[in-house]
This record gives structure tokens, C-alpha cells and sequence, in this order.
């Protein structure tokens, strides 16, 4: 007897079933052999690893769950297996070493486990090799992947007529509905030797702090504070950003406001663990405080930001550090009131849920990232960046360039696949609302970059900037930057002998914005056939009067290009001290970002990173 065909024969029940939807059926039908190709290339990249598809699944949710607790019927559903096999595949990977099993509790439901170091690093190693074969399929050609996104479409586009029992489960169909892959909640199908349909993401989120913005705001963050019930503060700060009165001229004006305020001034530019540590320590030292204030650039309001995590949750700095790097706890408790107060126009760290160090036993730039991280109040006050070198405003101010370009031509949000409510990350992707902040910041910094870097003292383009820098923030906050941010935590991270002018203190540095800005060039040609519309976009916004060049992908590349030349940003990542030899260790340390790499619209290899690198090493 002839071994039947699951998808062929779903189809015939829902043809026959819904007579008036055969087109989309056999639209549904193509989606489904084109998902069980992915499927047999999955299952061909572990095969090596030793791994099927349910017991990788299993690795990466226990390299993830805080608990270890898994219940069974999500379990099966996520591992496209029976729940009832979940506890096999948990045992295989104990005999194996990778996971740990602890005492069950009386609810047969749930499986208790955590994974072990073994584990951790072959889900790693797995996860690498998964990212080309899920996503690369090298034999499709333009035409066909076209024809596959628009099956894709038309599929999206029907999905809300095609009639569902309560269950989301089509009536008269003897076939299961299809597991739901990460937690979304999709049309039903059918589970074809393990092939099931994965909805698309349908909602994004958006976050941003309270905003005070314009000249003065910063003589009022007492009262803000003794809204928030703060009597006692600490006031975090850098030795440079000190040395210009400002952060004691804040605290001294929230007595006014019976909010007393100590200033710590020990931040370290380009933060390590060890900085963050050694303020952590100081805080609680002097404290107790029952509010944070982070007066200077994205360094100091990250500093702040760990400071109060650690402050108020305690544990080391590895524990929360993004996987795979650190383990990646959330904090259990509520933060104490942050606010930021910018005297750099760049990071956008006043709106963001991360901050970002220098790890320096592994030298490596990571971060930690969750949302109680952001600000509660970020206060924008003009007046404050005057005192800003031009190095700094330069570097400073490529950092909103590419805050605004990254998160515009960020994966879309309706591109990733769909996530339960307890899922959702804040980098979510490109969405219109932070297009509409990317918009506004690269109209700002086509008219003022160039003149805040010529005159520190242009009152207008001093105000440009500044408000740039909050929308960049405000929309890459939400969206998420990718491959340049990627690149440049290696490039800081493994700096020798580079040190520009502005900065304070005397140890190597890369500044953040310069670092992102050196590959951006070519991560945008990588990055153009992608969306090719948005690239354009961006150029014409950057850079208005530039002529269009033949090659469109040249556009975006020539106006950064220019405009770096013109603010003195270096030539290259050779002109900050690497090296052709350095690549592969440049490559490596892209390669454990993770979170920003999957915002790429682009599946981003260590391949691709190497042309990207060493196509960057010269920029003219």
C-alpha cells in the first residue's frame, strides 16, 4: 500500500470542505512544500551536531528559561512532537550530558531541567549552522523567491476568511492542527512529518521614556525627582563631563526641591565590567539613594542603568549579561527612578532599554539589555552640549546617523515570526512609528551635522542635534539596529593603540560612534537588495543634493561616505589600528551579537562579515 501523502491529502479535505477557497488552498499547499525544504536543510545542519529538531528546540528553550520548568503540551507543540515524547527527548540529552533533570513536581505536566555548559555550547554551534541553512536556500533564484513571497502574501491575506472552529482547528479535517511554532498562534494546517506553518508577527510594540527636551530642563529634574518621591540621589557622571561644572551645577539645583544629590564621578568612557562594578560598589557604599541621575554620554547612562540594576537586584554583572556571553537574567525587581540627562548628541542611551560594556577577560563588547532598563524620564537640555569637542560631536553624531539608517532598514516586524505577549523583545524591527522618529533624524542631520562639528557654538545646530539624537533614539529603541552596531562592539572591544583627540583619559579607545560608522559603508551595500526602496530613501534624506549615482546601491554608501570625510571621521578600520590578520577575530566578535544580527533584513554570515571587513579596512 502506498505510503499517503499528508500535505496532498489535507488539500483534498479542504477542497473539498471549502470549495469556494481551492485557489487559496493550493496557495496554502506550495507554502508547505516550500517549509518542508527549509525542514529537510534543518534537519541536514544538525544531523553533524547529533541533534533532530526537537531535541535542538529543547536546547535553546532551556538556554533560555529562567525556571527550567517546561510544560509538557507547550513543550510537544514547540518540538513537533507528542507531549507525551517530551520527557524521551529530555532524557536523551541528559544521557548525552547537555541537560540536567531535577526532581519533577507532583504535576506530571511539567518537566523540570536545566541545561548544562556542554549543552549551552552545542545549541550554539547549532544556532550557527541552522542561520544559513533555515534561511540561505542558495538554489532559489530571484524569480522564485519572488514567486514564494507572494504565495506568502496572498496566504497572509487569506487567512482571516478561511473559516476556524474556537480551537483554531478547521472543522471536517481529520489531520491535527499544526503545532505552533514559537508560540504563535497561526491558521491551521497540517503536521507533515514535521513541517508546520509559522504565522508572521502582526504586532509590534513601541516604548520610550517621559521627554523634557529644550534649553534649561536640566535646573528642573529636582522637582521631577520629588514627584517620584526621591529625597536622596546619586548623580553619575564621567571625569570630563565633570570637569565642565555641570553634573554638580544639577545636583546642587535639586535642593531646591528638597532632593539631596552626592555625585559620582568615575565613569569610565567606553564602559568594561570592571568600571561598572567599581561604581556599582561605590553606590553602595555611600548609599542608600531612592533615585539615579545620569548626567554626560551613553557611557555615563550606562553606568547608571547597571548601577541601579545591580543596586536594586543584586547578583553579579555576568548574571545579566545577554547569552551568550553572560547569562542573561531578568531582574526581579523594580529599578529605582533613572533619569537620563545627555551632554553628548548621539547614543540615544536616554531612550533605550541596553547598556553596553566591554567584557575585558574575553574582549568582547556585549550588553544587557531588557526593558526596566530604560529611563524613566530623559531630559534633553541643549545648553549642556556646547562644551562638546568636535571629535566628540563627530563620532557622537555618526551614532545617531546609524541609529536612524539601522533601524530604518531593519528587518520589519511583520517578518519575524509571531511571539506570545511574554516573547516580545523591544527591538522588534522596522515598524512606522520608528520609520516616522529615523525620518525626522536624518532631515535634522543633513542640515546641522556638518555645522555643529565646524562651530560647537551654533546655538541652532547644537539644537538639531540634540533633537535628532532623541529621535533616532526613540525610533531605534523600538526597531533595533543590526550589522554596522554589530561590527563596531569588536572594533572598540579589541582596540590597541588608537586614541582620538576630545576624549578623556589616556588608554586606547574607539568611540562607539566611530567604531559603528568605519563598516557602515559597506554593511548598507550588503544590506541594499534587501530593500533597495528604503536604502534609496535614506540617501536622499541624508544627503539631498547629492546626485543619484547609476548603481542605486551606491547611493546610501556615497552619502555616508561624504559626509564622514567631511566631519573627519578615520578611513577605515586600518586607520585605527587593524589589520587584514585581524579580520577573523573582527568576524568572531560580530558573530556573538546575535540579538543585533537577527535584526538584519538579510541573513548575515561569517562570510559576509569577513567581505564587510576587509572591504572596510579603506573607505577612500
Amino acid at each position: 500500500m502506498p505510503v499517503p501523502d499528508p500535505i496532498a491529502e489535507a488539500h483534498r479535505q479542504w477542497s473539498a470542505r471549502w470549495p469556494e477557497h481551492a485557489d487559496r488552498m493550493a496557495a496554502v499547499t506550495s507554502v508547505m512544500r516550500v517549509q518542508q525544504l527549509l525542514l529537510a536543510r534543518i534537519e541536514t545542519a544538525l544531523k553533524p551536531h547529533g541533534l533532530t529538531f526537537a531535541a535542538y528546540e529543547a536546547l535553546r528553550l532551556l538556554a533560555f528559561t529562567r525556571t527550567g520548568a517546561l510544560p509538557m503540551g507547550k513543550m510537544g507543540a514547540r518540538l513537533m512532537v507528542h507531549p507525551a515524547s517530551v520527557t524521551n527527548v529530555i532524557g536523551r540529552l541528559e544521557r548525552r550530558g547537555l541537560v540536567q533533570r531535577r526532581p519533577s513536581p507532583d504535576d506530571r505536566r511539567v518537566v523540570l531541567a536545566e541545561i548544562t555548559p556542554a549543552g549551552r555550547e552545542l545549541a550554539e554551534d547549532a544556532t550557527r549552522a541552522l542561520h544559513e541553512a533555515s534561511f540561505g536556500l542558495p538554489d532559489l533564484t530571484a524569480e522564485q523567491a519572488e514567486q514564494v513571497t507572494a504565495v506568502l502574501r496572498a496566504v497572509r491575506a487569506a487567512a482571516g476568511e478561511i473559516p476556524r472552529s474556537r480551537r483554531g482547528r478547521a472543522p471536517g479535517v481529520d489531520f491535527p492542527a499544526p503545532p505552533a511554532e514559537r508560540g504563535s498562534r497561526s491558521p491551521s494546517g497540517v503536521n507533515s512529518g514535521g513541517s508546520a506553518r509559522v504565522a508572521s508577527e502582526t504586532v509590534f510594540t513601541y516604548g520610550a521614556p517621559q521627554l523634557k527636551f529644550g534649553p534649561g530642563a536640566a535646573d528642573e529634574i529636582g522637582y521631577d525627582l520629588a514627584r517620584y518621591g526621591a529625597r536622596r540621589a546619586l548623580v553619575v557622571t564621567d571625569p570630563g563631563v565633570a570637569a565642565t561644572g555641570a553634573p554638580q551645577r544639577v545636583a546642587d539645583a535639586m535642593k531646591d526641591y528638597g532632593v539631596a544629590a552626592a555625585v559620582f564621578d568615575g565613569v569610565r568612557v567606553e564602559p568594561t565590567d570592571e568600571s561598572l562594578r567599581r561604581a556599582a560598589d561605590h553606590a553602595r557604599a555611600t548609599g542608600p539613594y531612592d533615585a539615579i541621575v545620569a548626567v554626560g554620554g551613553g557611557s555615563s547612562i550606562d553606568t547608571a542603568k547597571a548601577v541601579d540594576l545591580l543596586l536594586t537586584n543584586g547578583g553579579d554583572l555576568a548574571d545579566y549579561l545577554n547569552p551568550p556571553v553572560g547569562a542573561g537574567r531578568a531582574p526581579a525587581e523594580p529599578l529605582l527612578p533613572l533619569v537620563a540627562v545627555p551632554t553628548t548628541t548621539g547614543t540615544g542611551a536616554e531612550s533605550t532599554t541596553v547598556c553596553v560594556l566591554d567584557v575585558l577577560e574575553l574582549k568582547v563588547k556585549t550588553g544587557i539589555s531588557h526593558p526596566a532598563l530604560r529611563p524613566v524620564l530623559a531630559v534633553v537640555d541643549p545648553d549642556l552640549t556646547v562644551s562638546q569637542p568636535a571629535g566628540v560631536t563627530a563620532s557622537a553624531g555618526m551614532d545617531i546617523v546609524c541609529h536612524a539608517l539601522e533601524s530604518y532598514t531593519a528587518r520589519p516586524y511583520d517578518a519575524f515570526d509571531r511571539k506570545t505577549p511574554e516573547q516580545r523583545v523591544p527591538y522588534c524591527g522596522a515598524n512606522p512609528i520608528s520609520d516616522m522618529w529615523s525620518e525626522r533624524a536624518l532631515t535634522l542631520i543633513a542640515r546641522s551635522l556638518r555645522a555643529a562639528v565646524r562651530d560647537g557654538g551654533d546655538a541652532r545646530a547644537r539644537g538639531d542635534m540634540a533633537l535628532a539624537a532623541t529621535f533616532a533614539g526613540l525610533g531605534f529603541g523600538n526597531a533595533g539596529v543590526h550589522v554596522p552596531h554589530a561590527n563596531a562592539y569588536p572594533i572598540a572591544g579589541r582596540v590597541r593603540g588608537f586614541r582620538p583627540a576630545g576624549y578623556p583619559g589616556d588608554g586606547p579607545l574607539v568611540p562607539h560612534g566611530m567604531a559603528v560608522s568605519l563598516t557602515a559603508p559597506e554593511a548598507f551595500r550588503f544590506t541594499f537588495r534587501a530593500c533597495p526602496e528604503r536604502h534609496v530613501r535614506a540617501a536622499e534624506l541624508l544627503a539631498p543634493g547629492l546626485e543619484r549615482p547609476d548603481d542605486p546601491a551606491e547611493h546610501l554608501p556615497r552619502a555616508l561616505l561624504a559626509l564622514m570625510r567631511d566631519i573627519g571621521i578615520p578611513d577605515g578600520v586600518a586607520a585605527v589600528g587593524y589589520t587584514e590578520a585581524d579580520v577573523p577575530d573582527l568576524v568572531a566578535g560580530a558573530m556573538k551579537q546575535q540579538r543585533l544580527l537577527a535584526i538584519a533584513p538579510r541573513p548575515v554570515t561569517e562570510e559576509d562579515l569577513a567581505g564587510i571587513f576587509t572591504r572596510s579596512l579603506r573607505l577612500w
